[in-house]
């Protein structure tokens, strides 16, 4: 189930982007799309074609995830963001070799240096040939 706000009002979908809902304030613990959308006889259906085959590919890839995605920012399509257990945002970048980049994010996060630590993470650089991250730890 996912969160879209169209017009300053709430609306949880489904996989299908099917409209289940409304609310005039943002629902917790439910994933965050924010992206430009508009509600089509009550389906979720995004301006730009790619963010809605970007939003099927992520939801495939987020089952089972020991974190729990929590924002993904889609308006700019060359810095896709996430944001997982309200302690990592992640900086996609460009939204290519994605599966790659969050395996790479998902084996940092279970590194136990980083267990209690809150931060950005930076992949959007990354490429197979250039596997590298960066995280800087959030000062309190």
């Amino acid at each position: 189930m996912y969160v879209f706000c169209i017009d300053g009002v709430y609306f949880t979908a489904d996989d299908q982007r099917r409209v289940l809902k409304n609310y005039s304030e943002k629902p917790s613990d439910i994933l965050f799309i924010d992206c430009a959308v508009k509600n089509e006889n009550g389906r979720v259906v995004c301006d730009n074609p790619k963010a809605a085959e970007i939003i099927d590919e992520i939801s495939m890839e987020i089952e089972g995830f020991t974190l729990k995605p929590d924002y993904i920012n889609l308006n700019d399509l060359y810095a896709v963001e996430m944001s997982f257990d309200s302690r990592f945002k992640v900086n996609f970048g460009e939204f290519v070799y994605f599966e790659e980049k969050l395996a790479h994010f998902l084996k940092m996060a279970e590194d136990e240096s980083l267990a209690d630590k809150k931060g950005t993470v930076n992949l959007s650089q990354y490429t197979p040939q250039n596997p590298k991250a960066f995280f800087v730890k959030e000062e309190k």
